[in-house]
């Protein structure tokens, strides 16, 4: 199956929309700009991003946000080799033989999103050399971890993962439901068993230079925004409920 738009090397703003059947939805490469307030109902991957836009040197962030995803099969969302994406306010779930979201080496600031029911793996699933965070997330009903970070089952039985390498993932805030389960793996840590954790000194230069540095500026003043939202719907419903009461009386 081929997927329903494709675009390379763009700014784009693709405002609701819908893909009620097929194989698979969007998928953006080297691209930047915003995919809002969509809807997906594919049996593969619903929304496939790789790569990022480079402009005269400057780097520019894609955004994925508020779109109601549910696959088939395979994943709601992938970021691969090198993407740079901002995650927020988006309900994934279905997956009978995928994960909710993967990133392959690339920075991703994942907030605000419904993760679940995934019929088939993992919540959130990072690998190759990611940098990623993970804030005020619901992850619910996923068939195995709700979150992997790494190659932590790498050299186990059942198991096909390339070497572990450096990367980062900050993890925060989030309401995480699991059956639960014995928790056996090899401790991988920079590629060694045992070793140390990860230092800023051995994740990859894109991991630590400006990218990085805007995207956790942006991933806080995102979070304030979307604190004050919350604050303010509350506090509507509140004044509405208390008018409510005086015209009653």
């Amino acid at each position: 199956g081929r997927h329903v738009l494709w675009a390379e090397e763009a700014f784009v703003d693709i405002d609701h929309p819908v893909v009620n059947s097929g194989d698979y939805g969007i998928r953006l490469d080297d691209s930047a700009g915003v995919l809002r307030s969509g809807t997906f109902r594919t049996t593969c991957n619903a929304i496939d991003i790789n790569g990022h836009k480079i402009v005269a040197g400057a780097d520019y962030e894609l955004s994925v946000i508020n779109n109601s995803i549910e696959t088939n099969e395979r994943a709601g969302f992938t970021a691969y080799d090198d993407a740079f994406v901002d995650l927020g306010g988006n309900t994934i779930s279905g997956a009978s033989e995928g994960s909710g979201v993967i990133v392959k080496s690339s920075i991703v600031n994942a907030h605000h999103n419904i993760i679940g029911p995934i019929g088939g793996w993992n919540g959130f699933w990072m690998f190759g050399a990611f940098d990623v965070r993970i804030e005020n997330n619901s992850i619910a009903q996923t068939a195995k971890d709700p979150i992997i970070a790494g190659g932590y089952h790498y050299g186990e039985s059942g198991w096909s993962l390339n070497s572990p390498q450096p990367a980062r993932v900050h993890v925060a805030n989030n309401s995480v439901e699991w059956s639960g389960g014995p928790c056996q793996s090899t401790k991988v840590r920079e590629g060694r068993v045992g070793a140390a954790d990860v230092g800023e000194s051995a994740l990859p230069r894109r991991a630590v230079g400006r990218r990085r540095l805007r995207t956790v500026r942006n991933a806080e003043a995102r979070s304030r925004r979307w604190s004050a939202i919350a604050a303010s719907d509350s506090s509507a419903e509140t004044m509405a409920k208390k008018s409510s009461s005086i015209a009653r009386a």
